[in-house]
C-alpha cells in the first residue's frame, strides 16, 4: 500500500479544511511516533556501545543504525512532499487555476522526492526483516531449512513491493494520460499484497523465534536446570511477541481503514505509522530484552549440566542449549562451544 496519491486528494471535497487537516494531522502522528523512535534509538545506541564489541553485535548496530537512518530520510521527504502538495491543492482551490498543480506532479526534482518517500518503506521492511530472519536463523541453530524458505519469501514480497512502487510512482506523475492511470492502477494493486504478505511474513518470523526460545526455556527447566534470572528468561518470548508484532498490528489497521473508510473521510494517513514501525520493532526488542544479561547465565547452567553427566546424545539436552539466545541476539561463547553454532 502506497503512501497517499497526490492526486487522490481530489476525490475527497475540495475545500481548504479538509486540504489543511489531513496532512497536518498526518505530518503531527508522524512526527509523534518518530520522537518515540529516536528515543529508542538513542538508549538502545547507548546500550549496545556499552557492551563488548564482537562481530554478530557490530551487525545488529550497523541494521539498527540504518533502519534509524531510512527512517530520518522518509520522515524528511514525507514532510517535503506533504508541505509542497498542500500548498498546490490550497493554491488550487482558492483561485480556481489547476494549470500549477498540473506542472506541480509532471516536476522532475519534485518526482525524484515522491519517489524517494514511496521506495524508503520498502527498504525499511527489507532491512527489518533481514534483521529479524537472521536473528531466528541464529536462534534455531544455524538451520538452512529454517532461514531459506524466510529468505526466499522476503525476497519475493519485497520484489513485488518494488514493482508496484515504480508503477505507482510513473503514474503518479500524470495521471491525464490513459497510460500513466493503467500504471497507477497496477501499482496500487500490486502494493495492496505486499503489505499483506510482509505482515504474515512478520508475524511468522516472530511466532517462530519466541516458539523456539519457549521451547528451549521449557526443555531447560524439564532437566532440572535453574537460574537465578529465570523470571526475566521466561519473559523473553512475551517481550518478542508483543515488540515484534507491532508492526504487522499497524500494518493491519492501515489495510483495515485505506479498504473500509472512503478516501473522502480519512482524516489521517496511516502509512508514515507503518512504515516506521518497521524500524521501531526490532529496536523496541533490543532495548526491552535488556540485551541479553540474563542469558548467559542460563547458558552456563546448561553447559554445567551437560559436562557433569554422561555423554548426552542428540535431540536431548543438546537441543536444550540456548546458545544464540543473547538478547542482543548474538552468539554466545559457553564453555568451549564454537561461536556461532548451537551446541
Amino acid at each position: 500500500m502506497s503512501l497517499e496519491n497526490p492526486l487522490a486528494n481530489a476525490s475527497r471535497a475540495w475545500d481548504t479544511t479538509s486540504e489543511i487537516i489531513f496532512p497536518l494531522t498526518t505530518l503531527s502522528t508522524m512526527y509523534l511516533v518518530y520522537g518515540v523512535y529516536a528515543s529508542l534509538f538513542g538508549a538502545c545506541v547507548c546500550l549496545l556501545r556499552r557492551r563488548d564489541e564482537r562481530q554478530s553485535r557490530q551487525l545488529y548496530f550497523f541494521w539498527i543504525v540504518l533502519l534509524f537512518l531510512l527512517s530520518t530520510i522518509f520522515v524528511v521527504t514525507q514532510t517535503v512532499v506533504s508541505v509542497l502538495d498542500t500548498v498546490v491543492y490550497f493554491t488550487a482551490i482558492k483561485t480556481r487555476d489547476y494549470s500549477p498543480a498540473r506542472k506541480h506532479f509532471s516536476n522532475t526534482g519534485i518526482a525524484a522526492v515522491r519517489s524517494i518517500t514511496y521506495l524508503t518503506p520498502i527498504l525499511l521492511n527489507l532491512v527489518a526483516e533481514t534483521m529479524l530472519i537472521h536473528r531466528c536463523y541464529l536462534i534455531w541453530g544455524s538451520r538452512k531449512w529454517v532461514a531459506c524458505p524466510l529468505i526466499m519469501a522476503s525476497a519475493i514480497t519485497n520484489v513485488i513491493g518494488i514493482i508496484g512502487t515504480v508503477f505507482f510512482t510513473i503514474g503518479v506523475d500524470s495521471l491525464l494520460t490513459q497510460r500513466n492511470q493503467d500504471f497507477f492502477i497496477v501499482g496500487a494493486r500490486l502494493q495492496f499484497p505486499q503489505w499483506v504478505m510482509s505482515a504474515a511474513l512478520n508475524l511468522l518470523i516472530t511466532l517462530l523465534t519466541a516458539g523456539r526460545i519457549w521451547w528451549i526455556h521449557c526443555k531447560v527447566r524439564s532437566l532440572g536446570t535453574a537460574s537465578s534470572d529465570g523470571n526475566v528468561i521466561q519473559s523473553i518470548p512475551r517481550i518478542i511477541l508483543e515488540s515484534g508484532l507491532l508492526y504487522p498490528t499497524t500494518t493491519i489497521i492501515g489495510l483495515i481503514i485505506f479498504n473500509t473508510v472512503p478516501p473522502v473521510e480519512l482524516s489521517i494517513n496511516p502509512s508514515p505509522i507503518v512504515a516506521l514501525s518497521a524500524g521501531i520493532a526490532p529496536t523496541l526488542i533490543i532495548v526491552r530484552a535488556r540485551l541479553g544479561m540474563t542469558v548467559e547465565s542460563l547458558q552456563d547452567r546448561v553447559s554445567e549440566i551437560h559436562f557433569a553427566s554422561r555423554p548426552v546424545q542428540r535431540g536431548t539436552v543438546t537441543d536444550a542449549a540456548p546458545h544464540p539466545l543473547n538478547i542482543h541476539f548474538e552468539e554466545d561463547q559457553a564453555g568451549n562451544t564454537k561461536e556461532g553454532s548451537m551446541v
